[in-house]
């Protein structure tokens, strides 16, 4: 029998994940064309402006919500629109949950491979 205590976590994690995924709606992979470093900053102000175009609300100053790993790299930039906090963080949740997400999902593959297994050895004994 599962502990309570490691079932209410997990279904916590998963109303959480569910809840940030909200934050994402139709992602898609993208890239921008090979540019310099000064193209790229012309190109990163015109999706800046963009931005303020669907949130009139912006004020002036904003923070730039980003994913950075060793050495400041920046992995995810997330921006300066309303959500991009939430999505900054969610990002790094999804990134550091999920050696255990797939440890969960390898658990569930041997348990059935262990419940194949001793079904076919039950049927054996008992045909």
């Amino acid at each position: 029998m599962s502990d309570p205590a490691i079932v209410k976590s997990k279904l916590d994690f998963i109303k959480e994940a569910r809840r940030t995924l909200a934050f994402f709606q139709d992602p898609v992979w993208a890239a921008t064309k090979a540019a310099t470093d000064p193209e790229h900053l012309i190109a990163h102000a015109e999706t800046l402006a963009k931005t303020r175009q669907h949130h009139a609300d912006l004020p002036e100053k904003t923070e730039m919500h980003m994913v950075i790993g060793d050495g400041d790299v920046i992995f995810a930039l997330a921006g300066n629109s309303p959500d991009a906090a939430e999505r900054a963080r969610a990002i790094v949740g999804f990134l550091r949950s999920m050696p255990y997400v797939l440890e969960e999902m390898e658990r569930g593959l041997h348990l059935e491979e262990r419940v194949d297994e001793l079904l076919r050895s039950n049927n054996e004994t008992f045909v």
